[in-house]
């Protein structure tokens, strides 16, 4: 008996009718710290978390059906049934991930109601008072440029959260052929030229004719999101550098680095999540959907990859990933 609920995954734990611990599993022993199978100990003088406590304490009373309790950071379903000979058996249901989850959902339907409604507000308001009134041409033209840099904003966000949602749906099916880094680098950064020529921003590529395994679209993508995100936070005259050299085990690391103003460290192991962005009020500013680098991490990941961050602020941030090599 004792070896089969060691088997299962849930947390297994039987007491008396007095209240004490008669049998427990090794996962139930995980979640609660105890060092025995069964010490015959009151669940008052073993269990140290007041809510948990009461409901096994209660459980040698009466059925407990699905009671949901908070141990740390972890979620667990706590459920009992009484024993015919007294007492009863406990089951504890580790639902942390599930909890992690509903919480992920609910701030990425937060942030893309937000992000949608920004650019829409401001549609909204420039047309009605084209609409409405008579400006002055000067005006007229500057509120149809807002509305169409507005609409390629949300163009551009709706277009991200396609491709993430086919990215975590397992969708997006690779290519693996050989290539060099280097002309994929150089499309990828072809669109930004003029922007660059503005402020007087070059990229500098390193051993760029190294060959990497990898999908050309992903690829060109990965390029593509890192070299814009860096365009926006470097400052004029700056310096985008994509360094390429030969990693270990038969891949190949890319760092794309830029001289701009940097990301703080507290905000560094976040910044490949969904929306997240280091400061929100200088990313609305330059513009970006807050999804490239959540992006990148999937399809580096798909394609065999990893990917890192560093960065200090106020002297530049470095991407780094790695590809099978070529």
């Amino acid at each position: 008996m004792q070896t089969l609920i060691d088997c299962m995954a849930e947390g297994v734990v039987a007491v008396t009718d007095g209240a004490r611990i008669l049998r427990t599993n090794r996962a139930a022993r995980e979640i609660l710290d105890l060092p025995e199978a069964g010490s015959d100990a009151p669940v008052a003088s073993i269990v140290r978390d007041p809510e948990l406590r009461a409901a096994l304490e209660e459980s040698a009373i009466g059925p407990i059906s699905a009671r949901e309790i908070q141990l740390g950071d972890r979620h667990f379903l706590l459920s009992s049934r009484p024993l015919d000979a007294g007492g009863a058996v406990s089951t504890f249901l580790d639902v942390s991930e599930l909890r992690r989850l509903e919480h992920i959902r609910r701030d990425f339907v937060a942030n893309a109601s937000h992000e949608l409604k920004t650019p829409l507000t401001s549609i909204r308001g420039f047309a009605e008072t084209l609409v409405e009134g008579d400006p002055p041409e000067e005006l007229r033209a500057q509120f149809v440029r807002s509305i169409y840099e507005n609409a390629i904003r949300m163009q551009n966000l709706v277009e991200d959260l396609l491709d993430l949602s086919r990215l975590e749906a397992g969708r997006w099916e690779t290519e693996l052929q050989s290539m060099p880094l280097g002309p994929s680098a150089g499309a990828a950064w072809a669109p930004s030229v003029e922007r660059a020529s503005e402020t007087a921003v070059v990229l500098d590529v390193v051993d760029g004719d190294l060959k990497v395994l990898a999908d050309p679209q992903g690829l060109h993508q990965i390029f593509r999101n890192l070299l814009e995100n860096a365009l926006r936070h470097v400052g004029e005259g700056g310096t985008i550098r994509i360094a390429v050299t030969e990693g270990g085990a038969g891949f190949i690391e890319i760092a794309v680095s830029d001289d701009g103003e940097g990301i703080p460290a507290e905000s560094l192991p976040r910044i490949f999540e969904r929306f997240y962005r280091a400061d929100s009020a200088r990313a609305r500013e330059v513009g970006g959907t807050g999804l490239g680098l959540a992006i990148v991490r999937h399809l580096v990941v798909a394609m065999g990859g990893s990917v890192s961050a560093e960065s200090e602020l106020g002297r530049g941030t470095t991407i780094r990933f790695t590809l099978p090599k070529g």
